[in-house]
């Protein structure tokens, strides 16, 4: 996706290994209260599980994978319901070639924590690997509802539904974006570089000169227009930039 919802940048990596931590430490009541039914835990076997976890994180970190999701099985032995390692798991099967395994353990991690954005994020990415473009197109329209200042998620959108073809779908996301943030040239150059990709030239001719009229001092943008021309068959056009 594309790559995704910031998951490969080594300080945010590092900024949501603290904050799982964070979380798993918290009382059971914090983490969204105990659920009916459940049998209670002990709190040896709480602090067993914990001591497993951030076992399993350090050799993360140190590139153990192997090592660290024994760590996170062994935690999900004590504690079933632990999402921090659900996702965790997730992510070392991914990285180990398994998207099936990736996926049933990241749909375990949301099952306990719905509305997480990470986890979300990331099934969202595993979705669109295994080729379930519209699962993936349901789970960051729920993102972008939630999280309405997050542009990136509005454009992902408008390519994913260019993807599957769905274009006036994709047009409503990029007036969406451009309503939030205004007219720009990230917008503008992901909605003619998509344009261009469906032969959509008048479109793509039509925003290259919206480029123009707000970068007047930017000659790549009136080459781009010759060249976009030229893919339209229109030599005499062309010549008269």
């Amino acid at each position: 996706m594309i790559k995704p919802f910031y998951s490969n940048h080594q300080y945010f990596k590092i900024a949501l290994t603290l904050c799982l931590g964070f979380f798993f430490l918290l009382p059971a009541q914090a983490q969204k209260g105990k659920k009916k039914g459940k049998k209670e835990v002990s709190s040896a076997t709480i602090i067993s599980g914990k001591q497993l976890f951030f076992e399993g994180l350090s050799e993360k970190n140190k590139g153990n994978l192997e090592q660290a999701k024994k760590l996170f099985l062994s935690t999900l032995e004590k504690l079933p319901e632990n999402h921090a390692a659900q996702y965790e798991l997730s992510r070392i099967y991914v990285n180990q070639g398994d998207l099936d395994k990736g996926i049933t353990y990241i749909e375990q991690a949301l099952e306990q924590d719905p509305e997480n954005f990470f986890y979300n994020s990331f099934a969202a990415e595993l979705y669109k690997t295994n080729g379930n473009i519209k699962k993936t197109i349901a789970i960051v329209e729920d993102l972008a509802e939630a999280y309405p200042e997050k542009i990136d998620l509005l454009l992902y959108l408008a390519a994913l539904n260019e993807e599957i073809g769905n274009l006036s779908s994709a047009e409503k996301y990029y007036l969406q974006a451009e309503e939030k943030a205004g007219f720009s040239y990230e917008i503008a150059s992901q909605r003619i570089s998509n344009y261009l990709r469906f032969k959509q030239y008048n479109k793509a001719l039509s925003e290259t000169e919206r480029l123009i009229e707000e970068y007047p001092s930017y000659n790549e943008f009136r080459i781009l227009l010759i060249e976009i021309n030229l893919m339209a068959g229109d030599v005499g056009k062309a010549k008269r930039i």
